[in-house]
């Protein structure tokens, strides 16, 4: 979801305090420390894997480009809650709890899938799958927004 001229604006403002080095560009030191002063302590590879999934150019730093991109992705979640319902609302009725802990088993996503006609196949779901059988939360949060009934 593209950003206002005024929301690009904002986040210049605000990337230019996060950017406490005057660089240019935010480092996993300078993510630390701003996420530390937001009460969300996070590991260094954490932080690492933070940066590494919008770290287009691979430096191990964030530019202003890839800032606004994940800008963008938390506008563009934010106006569709409605999938990430649907998905808890999926996990409960085969049996996942509340808090997202634990995992759901195989079986149950198998026949999820069949009623659905979700395009699942056996070696995409039991890469996913634990030892026993059991899929946890994320797992499955990444199952069903990468498969879609088929028509």
């Amino acid at each position: 979801m593209p950003l206002t001229q005024a929301e690009i604006e904002y986040c210049r403002r605000a990337y230019r305090v996060f950017d406490k080095d005057g660089s240019g560009v935010i480092d996993a030191w300078e993510l630390k420390a701003i996420l530390q002063e937001l009460g969300n302590s996070r590991t260094e590879e954490e932080v690492r894997l933070m940066i590494q999934q919008v770290d287009d150019s691979a430096k191990g730093e964030i530019n202003f480009a890839d800032y606004l991109k994940v800008i963008e992705q938390y506008k563009a979640k934010a106006k569709s809650p409605d999938e990430d319902t649907e998905t808890l609302e999926a996990w409960l009725a085969l049996g996942g709890s509340e808090d997202m802990s634990g995992g759901i088993e195989l079986t149950k996503v198998k026949t999820l899938a069949e009623e659905f006609e979700l395009s699942m196949d056996e070696r995409e779901l039991s890469a996913v799958a634990d030892d026993g059988g059991q899929i946890n939360y994320k797992n499955f949060k990444i199952l069903m927004a990468n498969n879609t009934p088929s028509i």
